[in-house]
């Protein structure tokens, strides 16, 4: 049986005893158990200092960030929550399991996020890594609780990560549309002097990221594919053996994957043929491995593919039905073999 909070008073002590009844058989009095209503918030926020990023101006990444935290003078702070996030996740308690009965859970097990004073209204020391890739200002919010989990108001602490990024050196020779190129990583020396670079994350354009191994000095040379049909941006961040996770350094290459297009009646944005007048359009590849194209006309109303032969190149035929300055719209795009689509290129016609 629950008691209503509206039926006891602020800071007066209570007393309860239980026993057991069945049927004409009654059992002894429990001991007498004592609990003291406090629904009343610390009335200060935390304090929080860090030894090895202070404020003020550019901390250099790589460590973790070394945090105490104090209850400012509130006598019955048991410990403090904390997030890389304002919103501040609320302590775990427990919940109902089998039958309907309550499961309590120590609040303080969620290490991600709680952590314990060393004594009533001490103070409680962390060691943090900020969010993976973190540069510029990172902010750390702290709420004080009670022994009660009364949660005190937010407080926060903002440190300035200096880039910790490392550098990508592209290979020789500018790099060619799905063709593998050399590329070198180095590592940030200050990062790599904190803790070893272990390994480096790669993402290039849309594609899901990559790890790669690190060497023993820290960097790591990749052959790395150059497959998308327009930007290939390759960005590429470095994780330390303590697990910092740095920002990530960027290159990015343009590859024009449009088609070429070629009419003998009709020209690119010019006067040619006439209504009921045939032409013939080729398409040529600016780059290996075209296995077909599409085309429509009239803004994609009807897509049609055609094979290309043992060249890259494909041809079609085309009759306007309109002329006198009717305008026109040829849009194509390529397909390698591997079943990329290629950028799609507009071939604009007037005709006669």
């Amino acid at each position: 049986m629950g008691v209503l909070t509206s039926s006891l008073v602020e800071g007066q002590t209570y007393a309860w005893q239980a026993r057991t009844v069945a049927g004409s058989d009654t059992s002894a009095w429990t001991q007498p158990c004592y609990f003291v209503l406090d629904t009343t918030a610390p009335s200060a926020a935390p304090t929080i200092t860090s030894a090895n990023y202070p404020t003020g101006g550019w901390d250099q990444g790589g460590a973790p960030i070394q945090f105490t935290l104090g209850a400012d003078g509130v006598d019955d702070v048991a410990g403090y929550a904390f997030s890389w996030q304002q919103i501040i996740p609320v302590p775990d308690l427990g919940g109902t399991a089998g039958y309907g009965i309550f499961t309590p859970r120590n609040p303080w097990a969620d290490t991600a996020h709680m952590v314990q004073a060393s004594t009533i209204g001490g103070t409680a020391t962390l060691d943090l890594l900020p969010p993976a890739g973190s540069y510029g200002p990172v902010t750390l919010w702290v709420q004080s609780l009670d022994r009660s989990l009364n949660v005190s108001s937010e407080t926060s602490y903002q440190v300035l990560i200096s880039s910790t990024a490392p550098t990508i050196t592209p290979p020789a020779t500018a790099p060619v549309f799905g063709k593998k190129a050399s590329f070198t990583f180095t590592p940030n020396a200050i990062a790599e002097a904190v803790s070893p670079i272990v390994s480096y994350t790669v993402t290039i354009g849309g594609e899901a990221a990559h790890t790669y191994t690190a060497d023993a000095d820290g960097s790591a040379t990749v052959a790395l594919k150059l497959d998308q049909p327009a930007n290939d941006d390759v960005t590429v961040s470095s994780t330390s053996a303590n697990g910092w996770v740095s920002d990530g350094a960027f290159q990015s290459y343009y590859f024009d994957t449009t088609p070429t297009i070629t009419s003998d009646v009709y020209p690119e944005n010019d006067f040619g043929g006439g209504a009921g007048v045939t032409g013939t359009f080729t398409f040529a590849p600016k780059v290996p491995g075209v296995v077909s194209y599409t085309y429509s006309f009239d803004w994609g109303n009807t897509e049609t593919t055609v094979p290309a032969d043992a060249n890259g190149d494909a041809q079609i035929t085309w009759t306007p039905t309109d002329g006198d300055g009717a305008f026109y719209d040829l849009n194509v795009y390529a397909t390698t073999k591997d079943g990329t689509n290629l950028t799609a290129y507009d071939y604009y016609i007037t005709v006669n």
